[in-house]
């Protein structure tokens, strides 16, 4: 075994530069990928972690009060797998826009509620950079979630005007805070906003009204089913098709809507990772192939000073499984600078704020996963110093001669002399520059 380390450390030094980059692409490959793992799983869980701290229900719909009637709850609670119901009244509309800090109109669904008619919603803190006495000497506050001061084209904040339009009529409030939507908390989905109770009875007479009825069920994942077959009894009780009366907002839908930006980001990263350890499989492959070419003579010279081909196929081996383990340990501590950027991101695209959550055991998988990987391909590329026994490794691979025909033949050349030997060099290594 120490026989191999010299001869693996021995290469390792002489081809510094090459040994470098291919850490670099390891380390790189680890990074993207580890980080693209763990982070998915965060991710993901960013929805499911916020509804299950803050939610008071798991899923939601909103039913046009014109359309509602009490019966619907009686229908919802015949299915057995729902474990509990609730409804209030909300305002909500898809027309509704704001006006932006250049003072241009932009579109956003939006819902208003009191802060006495989100406890049975949510229950998430609000969040203010001003004092109580600031916030009562607001004469119209409104508390917008998270995505208000992240996501929408103008960033807003504590004490800045919020104008809302709705067709001809333009309410004025003064932003108080931020919170934590459970259900509407960003762009896509459309904003639910907390205002005074006199300033939700101004907009009653002009924003249309919902009833929101909010209910639990076990198992969870069954949401969706319960909601397409309370459709069915309700549109076989009014004898009309639902259309836009209802808007659902249950469990599993609003999970995979959170998720749908991710997991665009969570691909191209992935596909960065794929492209790079690809890059690092060729350079390794050529590398070896390169190697045994360069040091062939060298290769006797070993073999007759009694090492096995074995021995020095093992030590191309160690050498690569020494540089992949550098860049693994290298990317480790780049993912966990990765990570709390993707979050971020995560964050942002979701309107949901939440704690870090990583996963060390897709860590290791991933580098355990690149080791073995280099390993093999180094190792399996190396075998090839057994073709080359002592005595045919002294006249550098060739049996006895060599007849292979020479296609650009610089004998008697009228034309540019570098262009024959670069096409020469170009086609005896065919192989690795197609790969490039």
């Amino acid at each position: 075994m120490e026989k191999i380390r010299r001869l693996s450390f021995a290469n390792m030094k002489k081809h510094r530069k090459q040994t470098i980059l291919l850490t670099l692409l390891v380390m790189f490959c680890m990074s993207v990928t580890s980080a693209a793992i763990v982070g998915n799983i965060d991710m993901t869980g960013i929805f499911p972690r916020v509804a299950d701290a803050y939610a008071v229900h798991k899923n939601a719909l909103y039913i046009k009060e014109d359309y509602y009637n009490d019966s619907f709850i009686r229908l919802l609670c015949e299915d057995e797998r729902v474990t509990d119901i609730d409804h209030v009244r909300v305002l909500s509309s898809t027309t509704t826009k704001y006006l932006d800090k250049e003072g241009e109109e932009q579109a956003l669904y939006m819902s208003f509620v009191t802060k006495e008619l989100r406890e049975n919603i949510e229950r998430s803190p609000i969040e203010t950079t001003l004092t109580d006495e600031e916030t009562a000497a607001l004469e119209h506050p409104i508390y917008l979630p998270y995505a208000g001061q992240e996501s929408l084209a103008s960033k807003f904040n504590e004490g800045d005007t919020f104008n809302i339009i709705y067709g001809t009529k333009l309410f004025s409030f003064t932003v108080a805070g931020f919170y934590e939507s459970v259900f509407m908390p960003e762009t896509n989905r459309g904003f639910q906003m907390i205002v005074s109770d006199s300033d939700f009875a101004s907009l009653m007479t002009v924003v249309d009204k919902y009833e929101m009825v909010l209910f639990d069920c076990d198992p969870l994942d069954e949401c969706e089913d319960i909601y397409l077959k309370f459709c069915d009894r309700v549109e076989e009780q009014t004898g009309k098709d639902i259309g836009f009366n209802i808007q659902d907002f249950v469990y599993k839908y609003v999970g995979q809507t959170s998720a749908v930006f991710l997991d665009i980001v969570i691909g191209i990263m992935l596909f960065m990772a794929v492209v790079i350890f690809i890059a690092a499989v060729i350079m390794i492959r050529f590398r070896i192939a390169g190697d045994i070419q360069d040091q062939i003579q060298s290769i006797g010279v070993l073999e007759a000073l009694g090492y096995t081909s074995k021995e020095i196929a093992l030590s191309y081996t160690v050498e690569y499984l020494l540089t992949a383990l550098a860049g693994v340990m290298i990317g480790a501590g780049g993912t966990f600078t990765l990570l709390p950027v993707l979050h971020r991101v995560a964050e942002t695209l979701s309107g949901h704020h939440g704690s870090l959550h990583i996963s060390p055991f897709p860590m290791l998988l991933t580098a355990l996963t690149i080791l073995i990987f280099v390993g093999v391909i180094a190792h399996t590329r190396a075998l090839a110093v057994k073709k080359y026994p002592p005595v045919k490794a002294f006249r550098k691979g060739l049996d006895v001669h060599h007849f292979g025909k020479n296609h650009f033949p610089l004998k008697d050349t009228k034309n540019n002399v570098h262009l024959r030997l670069a096409l020469k060099g170009f086609f005896d290594n065919m192989k690795q520059n197609i790969s490039l």
